[in-house]
C-alpha cells in the first residue's frame, strides 16, 4: 500500500483501521507497522480531527425564529417581468444605491461635469492666447508692426 491510497483510505474509514474493510485492513495493519510516514499520517489526522472536535458553535439568538418569520412574510420576489415605465425602473435603481435623491445626484453630477469642463477648457486657452497675441503682433496684413 502506497502512501497516497493510504491517505484516501483514512479520509474514507476514518483513523480505526481495525473499521476499515478486510481486504484493506491487513495490508494498512502491515503498512503501518514498517513505515513511520504512515504513523506520521495517522498522529496528524489524530490531531486535526482533535482541533476539528474542540470547535465549538454560537447558539442562535433568541429572537432568530422571529426575523426568519418576518422576512418570509415581506413580499416575495417575482421573477415575473412586469410593464414598469422607464421611471419606475430608474427610482429602484437610485432606491437600491441608497441616494439621497436622484434629482440631487443627478444635478451634482452635471455641475461637476460643467466645472471640470470649464476648468479644463481655460488652462488650455490660456497657453494658446498668449501665442495668438503674439503672432496679432507680430503681423498685421503682411506689414509689420512696431
Amino acid at each position: 500500500m502506497n502512501t497516497k491510497e493510504f491517505k484516501i483510505n483514512i479520509d474514507l474509514y476514518g483513523l480505526d483501521i481495525n473499521k476499515w474493510p478486510e481486504d484493506m485492513r491487513e495490508k494498512a495493519n502491515k503498512a503501518l507497522l514498517s513505515s513511520t510516514e504512515f504513523q506520521d499520517l495517522i498522529e496528524e489526522e489524530k490531531i486535526l480531527q482533535d482541533s476539528l472536535n474542540l470547535r465549538t458553535f454560537d447558539e442562535p439568538s433568541s429572537d432568530l425564529e422571529n426575523r426568519i418569520i418576518s422576512a418570509a412574510r415581506k413580499e416575495p420576489v417575482n421573477t415575473a417581468v412586469k410593464n414598469k415605465s422607464i421611471f419606475e425602473l430608474i427610482s429602484n435603481l437610485f432606491n437600491s444605491f441608497h441616494l439621497p435623491s436622484p434629482a440631487f445626484a443627478l444635478s451634482m453630477v452635471l455641475v461637476i461635469g460643467i466645472t471640470l469642463g470649464y476648468v479644463a477648457n481655460n488652462s488650455a486657452d490660456e497657453a494658446d492666447n498668449d501665442n495668438l497675441f503674439a503672432s496679432e503682433i507680430s503681423f498685421y496684413d503682411g506689414d509689420f508692426y512696431e
